[in-house]
């Protein structure tokens, strides 16, 4: 009105070329996200795979006793079974960077790992039940990637303890169900008050019937 030269155009150039932007960058976070979906999917079957394996495995470890002299050979015909390649390894990777839950739940049992062995107190029970139940006490789903890596950790270490160390079969199943029940008890105490450290000291008393 005052015949002043507007530079209305330009600024309409300008926002159009921002909305093409940003348009382009919501077009990206899509993709990305269908990626993750199709990753998760992915993991999913190969948990729910593991689990089956595993569940087989058990089924197939009732008949084992007494071992006979095919004892060995049919228990790493089962192993590999199992896992092999490191595919344990593997799918722990690939869950710890699937989710934030994951990630924080990963870092509290290698935090705790290393409590343990810096301890050195053969307390190895306490510190299984204390990083679940921190773990648990995070969420529901930080609850739920606590039992799936502590079901993991034990079918590793029944793998490379029995198979790679050639340690005594019946000894380390029975300490990985022992750990699998710590593991339990953490989870379960998580619901209490305090802190888990406290919460969580009773383990051998409580579920080995140990003081």
């Amino acid at each position: 009105m005052d015949e002043e030269s507007c530079d209305c155009w330009d600024k309409i150039e300008i926002l159009v070329e921002n909305a093409n932007v940003l348009h382009d960058e919501i077009k990206q976070i899509f993709s990305e996200l269908d990626n993750i979906e199709e990753e998760d999917l992915k993991l999913l079957n190969e948990i729910k795979n593991l689990k089956q394996q595993v569940e087989i495995a058990q089924l197939e470890l009732a008949n084992v006793e007494p071992c006979n002299e095919n004892c060995e050979a049919y228990l790493t015909g089962m192993a590999i079974n199992i896992t092999d390649d490191k595919n344990l390894e593997d799918i722990m990777e690939k869950i710890s960077n699937a989710t934030k839950e994951s990630r924080q739940v990963y870092q509290i049992f290698l935090e705790h790992k290393h409590e343990m062995e810096e301890a050195k107190d053969g307390m190895d029970k306490y510190y299984h039940a204390k990083a679940n139940c921190t773990a648990a006490e995070l969420g529901f789903i930080q609850m739920l990637w606590a039992g799936v890596y502590s079901l993991l950790k034990e079918a590793k270490d029944l793998y490379y303890k029995v198979f790679k160390y050639h340690m005594d079969f019946k000894t380390v199943a029975i300490d990985c169900s022992q750990d699998l029940l710590a593991d339990l008890y953490g989870i379960i105490k998580a619901k209490e008050h305090g802190y888990c450290s406290d919460k969580v000291k009773n383990v051998y008393e409580d579920v080995f019937h140990k003081k």
